[in-house]
């Protein structure tokens, strides 16, 4: 699965929920990374508004992002698909294990892939 329980916004909760059930045994989970996307919007925020916006915030807090989050996530949103970015969630790896572990799953590996040297 690439990406499609981060894509899933507010509802990842229930579409790891359901991936884990439907696959019973295993399941290979491909998300997006907290940090790293953090990064991306934090240089996408001082390039596009010349601050650090409240959806930089929100994405090192909670991984949380939708277009209608904050005044700003349009201006953030340029050059993605049509200009829009819809809802997104990213989590960090103790995150993710979590969330399979509730559903029965035994996690053998959490790892980070992307660039930048950032820890995982």
């Amino acid at each position: 699965m690439d990406g499609e329980i981060s894509f899933c916004g507010t509802a990842h909760v229930k579409a790891i929920a359901e991936s884990c059930r439907v696959t019973r045994k295993v399941v290979l989970m491909c998300v997006s990374h907290r940090g790293l996307l953090g990064a991306i919007l934090f240089g996408g925020s001082i390039e596009m508004t010349g601050k650090i916006t409240d959806a930089v915030r929100e994405m090192f807090t909670n991984g949380s992002w939708h277009e209608d989050q904050y005044e700003e996530n349009p201006i953030l949103s340029k050059g993605c698909t049509r200009d829009y970015f819809g809802e997104f969630k990213a989590f960090l790896p103790g995150e993710l294990e979590h969330l399979a572990q509730e559903q029965g799953m035994e996690v053998i590996q959490v790892q980070g892939l992307g660039y930048a040297g950032l820890p995982v």
